[in-house]
């Protein structure tokens, strides 16, 4: 003789699994609808919900703005300060038709350091240019607070310089006293 098959009663243990969870009235919802339609979400669409959700997130952190170390002009201006820092560093500044430079202070005899002024707000890049104008750091220039990334600039003709160079963001003058 057969032996009758035992029928499961998938609404009796969708509810005792859902209360289990504490589920509650939504349970009973979920439990209604036909067996077919309450599938949970799929391990490959987890994961794409899990890929999409963590790509935002590494957007939205590339989107803050750095923080800025500040360093001694004299370790950035030796070397001694990484490529791909970001730094802050105040000293003696100087527009010429050469480009932007920095150094120590103005009769430092080191070699100064250029300054890539690309990513600056026009304003304050004008504002530069006429305060701190010179065609050496001798007989010109001013004191400021240069933030940006240390990096290796393109090498310029007639210009002797290191190797290293400040992707400036921002620069700040300081008012003379």
């Amino acid at each position: 003789m057969p032996v009758p098959a035992v029928r499961l009663n998938h609404s009796k243990t969708c509810y005792t699994w859902a209360v289990i969870r504490g589920l509650g009235y939504a349970s009973r919802q979920w439990c209604s609808r036909p067996r077919a339609t309450r599938t949970m979400m799929s391990k490959s669409q987890f994961v794409l919900v899990f890929l999409l959700t963590s790509w935002g997130f590494a957007f939205e952190l590339k989107a803050q703005s750095p923080t800025y170390r500040s360093v001694n002009s004299a370790d950035l201006l030796g070397g001694y300060i990484l490529n791909g820092e970001w730094i802050e560093a105040t000293g003696h500044v100087w527009f010429s038709d050469k480009g932007v430079f920095f150094n120590f202070n103005l009769p430092s005899a080191r070699v100064p350091m250029l300054v890539d002024v690309a990513n600056v707000d026009p304003e304050n890049i004008r504002r530069l240019k006429s305060t701190c104008g010179s065609p050496d750091q001798f007989s010109g220039g001013c004191r400021a607070t240069i933030r940006g990334q240390v990096g290796r600039l393109d090498h310029r003709q007639g210009i002797l310089m290191q190797d290293q160079g400040i992707l400036a963001r921002d620069i700040q003058i300081i008012p003379r006293r």
